[in-house]
């Protein structure tokens, strides 16, 4: 219906209920620009455009940017009408409201207007061309305009389209800090919403409630977003359809016709893939199709919450997929197809805090150039020091096709050395200890004559070293192509000068630690992990990169971290993924953590550990660097003995989960 301005110099509500909105409202600001520029003409001077498309997923701002809108018209003493196609109204009620004679310009403003695609023809051909000619009419709704008009010449030239994104990393801030959201909860709430207004909102709400602070990223938020983000599936098949897109990296018709089969019945593939392309929250790339990311995680974890079975069965049809492409391609084909293994751990939590998802995929290593050498020496000896970096060094004219680095060609950001060392040279061994330690390791284990054994030597980035960076993508495309192109392979071994972060990762991945070889290079601890695949029934990624081996249970150092920061909160560690996963309270999470730290005391070799560990969480100083001080350490010796003081923590808390 018409909406009444208010009388000239008179306060309203209504006045205040917009500078509220306005103050709440964040980005969108060039969306904004262009309907005021339209609507802030005199009365009676046409518009730029007649009709303003408004498109994007459910939740992404649509319904928002129409009130500011609504808003903007108002102050410019526009008559605004209202449209809702929730409510689906008949054309005649439609009419009747527009027609309705206006005080100065009128604003049409029609949400939802996926739901009125009946009506499409109707408002291009009957209602729209009624209007007066200064009237400006925006249609918002999850799709893009129909192509009645885009055909048209006489509507393309007077229709603007406005795709609706995610909000950029400053803008879901400042919507955040609107909704007084506490500051200690924002990066958890960030992660999670990826920019998506309605997730950062639900989740701001969420964390404010009474009682509901600590479930901002849990059922509540799915069971909220679920049903507004997605479209409901018109029949099981398309369930299934969506439920592939959602784990796949991307989707495929290919990828349709093997994982939902037909049955001669109901939709094939092609129907599907194109159900699938139509939808708000899906992208065409250039390798199929890719949902949102918001969407794809909401939809991941609905999946697993409903239905853990079939959220299996999924994962391991989807890995077989991909290890045959793998296996069958060559070159660029087959990097893409381990990168989309390796994109199953997006979904897996005690894997997916290993690397950087927001860069996957987009950084491609490359062969070393003859003239980056020196600066590839730089990277090496600020790692592990000189000596240890000759040692590394010797591989790059032994086997230079192992040794690979990232970054433009003349700047070196990080490097992969990946050696074979069954049939490395005397020469090569003897100026590398390291490496020729763990070639006499697996020999010692009983090799046959033809067996081979493989090793990551070295990997650093400039500026993470072995922690979260591109480098982790490359190491992981290495290690899949090795163990399911090499039918011959024993051992593949993975020597890393900094355990602490990696030991976990490695352990979840079916390596063992091979503690005879442990050793230091420059200043840095040194472990080495060997995953024996003559264990493994077969040389497939599902068999041995797919997961610790049976009976190995495996704690992510991080989550132990964030527990412990809660060690006195026994009501936060009651919601935290170390008693959900093992289905304990608040209290028991704590006495696990405690007789962890304590069993630490009781060892020579970890006292020291004990002590960091006791003043920073169990009495805690207040802050780390006063904790370092009373204990007498440098801060950055502090920070080691803390990082590997939690590993020893998570080391032990596996062990209690085996037992």
């Amino acid at each position: 219906m018409p909406e009444r301005r208010a009388t000239a110099g008179r306060a309203t509500v209504a006045g205040r209920v917009a500078a509220a909105r306005r103050g709440a409202f964040v980005g969108r600001k060039r969306e904004l620009e262009l309907f005021r520029h339209a609507v802030e003409l005199p009365a009676g001077a046409e518009p730029p455009f007649a009709v303003l498309h408004v498109h994007g997923p459910g939740g992404i701002g649509k319904s928002a940017l129409l009130r500011m809108y609504g808003d903007l018209a108002r102050a410019a003493g526009a008559t605004v009408v209202r449209v809702d196609g929730r409510d689906t109204p008949d054309p005649h009620a439609i009419r009747d409201a527009a027609l309705t004679p206006a005080d100065g310009r009128l604003v049409l403003l029609v949400d939802a207007y996926e739901l009125l695609g009946p009506l499409d023809g109707w408002v291009r051909e009957e209602l729209v061309p009624a209007l007066p000619g200064d009237a400006l009419t925006v249609l918002a709704g999850r799709e893009p305009p129909s192509r009645g008009w885009l055909d048209d010449p006489a509507w393309r030239a007077l229709s603007r389209v406005v795709g609706l994104g995610t909000l950029d990393a400053a803008e879901a801030a400042d919507l955040l800090a609107a909704a007084e959201l506490p500051t200690e909860v924002h990066t958890e709430v960030l992660t999670l919403a990826r920019g998506h207004p309605l997730a950062l909102t639900v989740a701001a709400e969420l964390a404010t409630r009474p009682g509901d602070q600590d479930r901002a990223v849990g059922p509540a938020l799915l069971e909220t977003l679920v049903p507004r983000l997605v479209d409901t599936a018109p029949t099981p098949r398309h369930r299934d359809a969506l439920r592939v897109c959602s784990c796949a990296r991307t989707t495929t018709e290919a990828l349709l016709r093997e994982l939902v089969p037909g049955d001669g019945d109901g939709p094939g593939p092609a129907e599907l893939f194109d159900w699938l392309r139509t939808r708000a929250w899906v992208e065409n790339g250039e390798r199929g199709l890719v949902p949102h990311d918001l969407v794809r995680d909401v939809l991941v974890a609905d999946l697993r919450r409903r239905d853990p079975e079939a959220a299996a069965t999924l994962r391991h049809a989807l890995r077989e997929h991909t290890v045959r492409r793998a296996r069958a391609a060559g070159g660029a084909r087959r990097e893409q197809a381990m990168l989309d293994l390796v994109f199953e751990f997006r979904h897996v939590p005690h894997m997916a805090t290993w690397y950087d998802w927001s860069t996957f995929g987009l950084v491609r290593a490359r062969p070393v150039a003859p003239d980056e050498l020196d600066a590839l020496r730089e990277l090496v000896v600020g790692h592990v020091g000189e000596r240890d970096a000759d040692a590394v060094l010797a591989w790059v004219h032994e086997q230079p096709e192992g040794v690979v680095v990232i970054g433009d060609h003349g700047r070196v950001d990080g490097v992969l050395v990946s050696v074979s060392l069954h049939d490395a040279s005397p020469r090569v061994l003897a100026a590398d200890p390291i490496a020729a330690r763990a070639r006499e390791w697996a020999t010692a284990q009983g090799l046959r004559a033809d067996h081979e054994v493989t090793a990551v030597r070295f990997l650093a980035h400039r500026v993470h070293g072995e922690r979260r960076s591109p480098m982790h993508d490359v190491v992981a495309v290495r290690t899949i192509r090795e163990t399911i192109t090499r039918p011959n392979l024993a051992f593949d071994i993975h020597i890393t000068a900094d355990p602490a972060f990696n030991g976990p990762l490695l352990l979840t991945l079916g390596l063992d630690r091979v503690p005879e070889l442990d050793t230091v290079q420059g200043t840095r601890d040194t472990a080495t992990y060997a995953l024996d695949v003559r264990t493994r029934p077969s040389n497939s990624f599902s068999d041995i990169v797919g997961g610790p081996a049976p009976g190995t249970a495996v704690v992510d150092p991080d989550t132990v971290r964030a527990a412990l920061r809660d060690l006195h909160r026994p009501d936060r560690l009651a919601v935290s993924p170390l008693a959900v996963a093992a289905g304990t309270t608040g209290d028991e999470v704590r006495a696990a953590l405690l007789a962890a730290i304590d069993t630490l005391r009781t060892d020579p070799r970890d006292a020291r550990l004990h002590r960091v560990l006791d003043r920073t969480f169990v009495r805690p100083a207040g802050t780390q660097e006063k904790a370092a001080e009373l204990l007498g350490l440098p801060f950055s010796t502090y920070r080691r003995h803390l990082a590997a003081a939690t590993a020893r923590v998570a080391e032990l808390l596996a062990t209690v989960g085996r037992n």
